[in-house]
């Protein structure tokens, strides 16, 4: 149980009537603080170096590269701080779904580390976003005959920009991936992963306890068993985004990042041994 205070009223809250609602913004439950302390505290000193990090980067206003590395950076890394906070409450599954996202920003982070020209085919390639919208725009329109004039001006918008990427070819998120070197990750990791975002029905079974055939109830309530995976694969994401920045803006390896993973690292491959 938890009380605050809303504009002088007190509130108690019961996960029973409030769900995780119920766990305070800085809560960790105390299963994941006995069980999985060490990648607690390991996430947390990370994400103090990476955020300081973060203010130490200088980007050129009249470089592209580097401007647009800064902005993927500032999107894993704020996104890594709400996964540790989802994880600190045993809310799994959405912490996947953010872990997916950080994985959409880092692979063409890490491309343009690796290729700084692959920047220019990212900007060409953005237009066809914007005609993906214009398309469904117009359908939206269209259906029930909401606004012809609407959908007319969408369809036109659309034909132009249309003309204008003939030539320019749509880079998709396994294209991305391979250029940053990740088509391995892409295939399992990010594979996985999209599972929570796109749920399957085999996504949807994990809600349930299933005995043989039978479900024996539905599960929807604080998951710790495995968190230590989602801390492990966080730390890494941001981990690798880190040295992405490093190489772009030619910094020196940050030797306390570095220690701290790879103590990690070395945590987890022993946990696995023990397990086998």
């Amino acid at each position: 149980m938890a009380a605050s205070f809303f504009h002088g009223e007190r509130m108690e809250f019961h996960f029973s009537d409030d769900g995780f609602l119920s766990i305070g913004p800085l809560t960790t439950i105390a299963e994941i603080q006995e069980k999985y302390s060490i990648y607690l505290i390991t996430a947390t000193k990370v994400n103090r170096v990476a955020q300081r990090f973060q203010y130490t980067l200088k980007p050129n206003k009249g470089s592209l590269h580097e401007l647009l590395a800064v902005s993927y950076y500032a999107h894993i890394l704020s996104t890594y701080q709400a996964c540790v906070m989802l994880m600190c409450k045993g809310m799994k599954f959405q912490v996947e779904m953010l872990l997916r996202c950080m994985l959409d920003y880092q692979y063409p982070l890490i491309a343009i580390s690796e290729e700084p020209g692959f920047v220019d085919e990212l900007v060409a390639s953005d237009p066809h976003n914007k005609l993906s919208k214009l398309n469904k725009l117009e359908r939206y329109y269209t259906r029930g005959k909401k606004n012809r004039r609407m959908a007319k001006k969408m369809k036109k918008s659309a034909e132009k920009l249309k003309e204008d990427l003939e030539k320019v070819r749509e880079l998709k998120s396994a294209e991305i991936a391979r250029r940053a070197g990740y088509e391995d990750d892409y295939d399992t990791l990010y594979s996985f992963l999209s599972d929570t975002v796109h749920p399957s029905i085999a996504t949807l079974e994990k809600l349930f306890i299933i005995d043989g055939e039978e479900i024996k109830e539905m599960i929807n309530e604080p998951i710790v068993v495995g968190t230590n995976d989602l801390f492990h694969i966080a730390i890494n994401i941001l981990f690798n985004s880190v040295k992405a920045i490093e190489k772009i803006f030619s910094l020196e390896k940050n030797v306390e990042l570095e220690e701290l993973v790879s103590r990690m690292n070395r945590l987890m491959l022993e946990t696995q041994d023990e397990a086998l």
